[in-house]
């Protein structure tokens, strides 16, 4: 009895020695450290702020999300491997979260230098959002985009919701909306910074511009402080848009295609880029451009460069009683003809285009005239009031 139970008593021993051996060998996470992550995930998953002297996680991979919720808890700082970023797919989720005082942090390893490829927000089936989130040495480059070769801090084709954030020191855009799906959505943007990027803060289409709130953010010593929007394909404004006056200009790419309503406030200014025009020539009632300048505080609408001909201008062939310019000063169109005439200017009216301009100039048109009303096609009418105009009809 006494053999058996030494026996018994040396294996449990030796089973006991050989488990804490194993474990020893296993290597356990030392919270003290950062965590490598891996290159996929497809499960839920939580990142949590364990390491309190420093980096919680290392990227060192292209890491995609493709499938579950990637939950990043406030104050955990991802630092990413030169080349690397995320992708959250399709059927992913991201929500990072923090709070005031305690942001999660996204960053490359050299403080300052753009080295990582950015997020990549591809998913629509949920709302990923960003909260008090810092995002900073991104846009190291290469684009994340289909068609169109944009790097940026984040490159937007899904769906998301970002406030109280911080996007800065981005090798390109700060955030850049592709259209390359057309799956993409603001459902809010506010009371942000984008500082210290070598491109634009935004630059997206002007129909996400619905549910940005450019006017609460700050953009500050980016390479091209304007808000830009671009000219994709799929980049025509289609539901009525009101913008309001910022301290940068608004920035037009190139086709500005109006298929609805368009309200820019006292005191917006709007460059225009090289060859670009301001288009309501499509068949749609609900077209009509609005502005809105006051005696003290006016609208402009400008080339990029203050070079005559630099812009091709506004064309309208639409009635609509909506097209009334009040307090405009327009410069720099005329690039090219705007209408089926040979004459250029910096506002053309054809077929049954209305507008009424009170108190407006014009200037660096192109040519002698500033506003062409050509009856061809049908019957524009055009109305002005106190404004010093040259007027060409044929």
């Amino acid at each position: 009895m006494d053999m058996y139970f030494k026996s018994y008593t040396f294996a449990s021993i030796a089973f006991i020695v050989l488990l804490v051996s194993s474990c020893t060998s296993f290597n356990p996470v030392d919270p003290n450290r950062p965590i490598e992550l891996d290159c996929s995930y497809a499960t839920n998953t939580t990142l949590t702020n364990h390491n309190p002297d420093g980096v919680d996680y290392i990227v060192s991979c292209q890491l995609e999300i493709e499938d579950g919720t990637f939950t990043i808890e406030s104050g955990t700082i991802i630092e990413f491997e030169e080349g690397t970023g995320i992708e959250i797919l399709q059927n992913g989720i991201i929500k990072a979260e923090g709070i005031s005082g305690d942001p999660v942090i996204f960053r490359g390893l050299s403080a300052g230098v753009p080295s990582w490829r950015g997020i990549f927000v591809n998913a629509s089936q949920g709302l990923n959002v960003f909260n008090h989130v810092e995002i900073s040495e991104a846009g190291d480059g290469l684009s994340y985009a289909q068609f169109e070769n944009v790097t940026a801090a984040i490159t937007l084709a899904g769906r998301l919701s970002m406030t109280n954030s911080i996007i800065r020191q981005s090798g390109g855009v700060g955030l850049f909306s592709t259209e390359a799906i057309n799956n993409a959505s603001i459902t809010e943007f506010s009371d942000n910074t984008i500082q210290d990027c070598a491109s634009f803060p935004i630059y997206t289409a002007i129909h996400l511009a619905d549910n940005i709130d450019y006017s609460s953010c700050r953009y500050e010593v980016n390479g091209d402080n304007v808000i830009a929007f671009h000219d994709f394909e799929s980049s025509r404004l289609e539901e009525d848009l009101q913008l309001k006056a910022l301290e940068i200009p608004y920035y037009i790419q190139g086709v500005l295609e109006l298929r609805a309503g368009l309200i820019l406030e006292a005191g917006v200014d709007m460059q225009m880029g090289n060859n670009a025009i301001i288009d309501m020539s499509p068949t749609n009632s609900g077209t009509y451009l609005s502005v809105q300048g006051i005696a003290s505080n006016h609208v402009t609408i400008r080339g990029r460069e203050a070079i005559s001909g630099f812009w091709r201008g506004i064309y309208i062939t639409q009635t609509n009683a909506q097209n009334i310019f009040d307090y405009l000063d327009i410069s720099d169109g005329g690039a090219n003809p705007l209408s089926f005439s040979d004459t250029k200017a910096n506002i053309a009216l054809e077929f049954n285009g209305s507008l009424t301009m009170n108190h407006c100039t014009s200037a660096r048109s192109g040519s002698s005239c500033d506003v062409l009303v050509h009856n061809f096609g049908g019957n524009p009418i055009f109305e002005e009031q106190d404004s010093d105009l040259m007027i060409c009809t044929e």
